[in-house]
């Protein structure tokens, strides 16, 4: 029996501003995609720990434009990327309806964006309970921020569907027995996967 449902925030919740802003870039300056996510999500999002809380967006967007050799200001994009997370309001109504039976628990790898796009969006009433990677210092796909979050939900793993838009952190969750989704998998099919499995 499904208790609880964990789901990532961008690309899950909202649309993700920050693959857009990294598309954008791509394109700008002609850089392959994947070198651009390379350098500014493993090297200076992930690697100067400014997903955890021990850097700060200043330090993590100019070390990456540096070293893609580009020029640009971190604090103009810090703007966009806001504006470019949106609400995606089908699944919104459904994960509404879900916690009426179950918990509903964000899990999440953000920054301070997040709390702004609280203040804008006022979307953490929509969650029993909410884990933010800045606010505990681990992050996906460690292991324990999931089995933090099965901890405070007090559930076990096989009673845990988590979504996510990374392909990595749904096999991270799948390997300590959590059933794990991608986000398209999800949905597609108005959630036939996920009602069936969760005998709705």
């Amino acid at each position: 029996m499904i208790k609880a449902v964990m789901l990532d925030f961008g690309g899950v919740y909202f649309n993700d501003g920050y693959h857009r802003f990294i598309s954008a870039i791509a394109e700008k300056y002609s850089i392959p995609r994947e070198k651009v996510v390379k350098v500014i999500l493993d090297d200076f999002v992930y690697g100067t720990g400014f997903v955890i809380g021990k850097a700060n967006e200043e330090e993590a967007l100019t070390g990456a434009f540096k070293k893609l050799g580009i020029k640009e200001d971190w604090r103009k994009w810090h703007k966009t990327i806001l504006k470019w997370y949106t609400p995606k309001k089908k699944l919104i109504d459904f994960v509404r309806v879900l916690r009426n039976d179950m918990k509903i628990c964000m899990l999440s790898d953000q920054t301070d964006y997040i709390m702004e796009l609280e203040e804008k969006y006022r979307f953490f009433k929509d969650f029993d309970l909410s884990i933010i990677s800045t606010q505990v210092g681990t992050a996906k796909p460690g292991r324990k921020i999931f089995k933090t979050a099965l901890n405070l939900l007090k559930v076990k793993p096989e009673e845990t569907v988590f979504v996510d838009d990374n392909p990595v952190n749904v096999e991270a969750a799948s390997g300590i027995g959590i059933h794990a989704f991608h986000i398209r998998d999800f949905e597609s099919n108005n959630f036939k996967k996920f009602k069936s499995l969760a005998f709705l």
